[in-house]
Parts: structure tokens; C-alpha cells; sequence
């Protein structure tokens, strides 16, 4: 386990919550206390980015882990899909299987609680599924597309996304967002953490040289939105 480093940025929270490292496992929970002036004090952001939230030596080590899993067809809501709307490959880093992998769970799921905390305010239990590690090579991409859909994906609340590669290691591979009236690209720097509502529209452009690697996972709520 790395010495995991600490973020440089700063949070207004609300209360105090439990939130389940696997929504449907109860077992492994990461407790996250929350300070508040003003527990009304909240925004309606479209989405966030935190950059350089992992360290270099904190995307080794989940590259590192990614390595020993197997590699699949990336799919879309479990099912094989054209490669015309999505072609990437993935991996899954189960927590049963690789338990000492707990911190980037518990990592992801600390920033996650707090940004919400300070902007949705949804009512989140923990994690829709596993982790996923995203591959795309020259040629690869997924369509605008939304993360909520039907039946346990319509769980999700939201979406996170980690990017592990070096931006200068790859051409094409945005991720791009669109949240307001024009699609907004993501910032690229390796360790960057970006969340958004799982039912916002968001692609990832066409790759032409290198390979991108990005964490993407989805933390879901047992209630409808809200």
C-alpha cells in the first residue's frame, strides 16, 4: 500500500455519514466526518475536477493492481456492443479478490462524500459495482452516453473518473462533458479525479496515438434521485 498523499484541497461538509465500500457488501465501511458553518451551504455544480487528487505513486500502484486482472471487451450495461459506439477494453478490480486494495476505495469514496456533501447533497449508500480500469488505443472512443440506465445501473447517482496516464503519453481520449449549452473537455493531468451526475452526457474522443488509461466507477443511492 502506497503512503498516500494528502490533497490539497479544502471542503466545506455537512454531519456525519457512513458510506458502504460496496453497496450491496455492508461488511467494509470508511466512516468520513463532516464539519459545517451552514449545513443549507450547498451549490448546484454541473461537476467537479480535482487535479493531481492521486499522486504519481498512487496511479503506479492502481496501474500496478489493474495489471493482474484480466482484460475484457469494454461492454455497455453488461452486453457486448459495436465498436462503433464504444471500443476500449476493461478490467475489474474486485474487492473481494484484491482486499488490500481498499484504500483507492476508500480514497475515491472520501473525496466523493465531501464534494457532495458540499454541491448535490444526493443520498449515496456506497459503491454501484467494483472499480473499472478503461484502456483505449489509437482508434478507440465511447459515444455520448449517459451512466444511468436500467436496472442496477439505475443506482447510480454518480459518476467518477481517475485519469492514470501521462497526457503527454497519448493523442485524442478526451473526456468530455456536456453539462452546459457546449461540451466541456476535462483537464488531462495524471491523477485528476472528476465527478458528475451519473445522468449527465459525457463521451470519451476518439484516440490517435498512445494509450489512455482511466479509473471509472459509480457510487449509487438504494432511493430514487434525491
Amino acid at each position: 500500500m502506497p503512503d498516500l498523499a494528502q490533497s490539497n484541497v479544502e471542503y466545506k461538509v455537512i454531519n456525519q455519514q457512513v458510506y458502504n465500500i460496496q453497496l450491496m457488501d455492508r461488511q467494509v465501511e470508511t466512516k468520513i466526518q463532516f464539519v459545517s458553518e451552514n449545513p443549507n451551504d450547498a451549490t448546484i455544480s454541473k461537476y467537479v475536477a480535482l487535479e493531481h487528487c492521486f499522486s504519481d505513486q498512487e496511479c503506479d500502484a492502481i496501474e500496478t493492481y489493474f495489471s493482474k486482472v484480466k482484460t475484457m471487451t469494454g461492454e455497455v450495461g453488461g452486453k457486448a456492443v459495436h465498436k462503433a459506439t464504444r471500443d476500449s477494453t476493461l478490467r475489474w478490480l474486485r474487492l473481494n479478490e484484491y482486499p488490500d486494495s481498499v484504500w483507492i476505495y476508500e480514497k475515491i469514496m472520501n473525496h466523493v462524500a465531501q464534494v457532495n456533501a458540499e454541491n448535490w447533497q444526493f443520498r449515496l449508500d456506497g459503491f454501484e459495482s467494483s472499480i473499472q480500469l478503461t484502456e483505449y488505443e489509437p482508434g478507440g472512443h465511447y459515444t455520448w452516453h449517459q451512466d444511468i440506465g436500467s436496472r442496477r445501473s439505475g443506482l447510480r447517482k454518480l459518476s467518477v473518473s481517475v485519469q492514470l496516464s501521462d497526457p503527454d503519453t497519448y493523442v485524442g481520449g478526451g473526456l468530455e462533458l456536456h453539462a452546459t449549452q457546449k461540451p466541456v473537455l476535462m483537464p488531462r493531468s495524471r491523477g485528476t479525479l472528476v465527478i458528475f451526475p451519473s445522468y449527465t452526457l459525457h463521451r470519451v474522443t476518439a484516440m490517435t496515438a498512445g494509450m489512455r488509461c482511466a479509473l471509472v466507477t459509480w457510487i449509487g443511492g438504494l432511493e430514487a434521485y434525491r
